[in-house]
């Protein structure tokens, strides 16, 4: 992933299952440290 101020990402766990989706997001938390973060989703996880 590029080094940038701003993530602008669309539905990105949209066909994943449960785990795999945790783990995206679990990466995500970390990836997105000192970041914007714009995380469009139609299905929001609940943990």
């Amino acid at each position: 992933m590029a080094e940038s101020e701003i993530l602008l990402l669309d539905e990105i766990t949209a066909n994943l299952d449960a785990e795999t989706e945790h783990q995206v997001l679990q990466a995500l938390k970390r990836a997105s440290e000192n970041r914007i973060v714009i995380n469009i989703l139609h299905r929001v996880p609940l943990k």
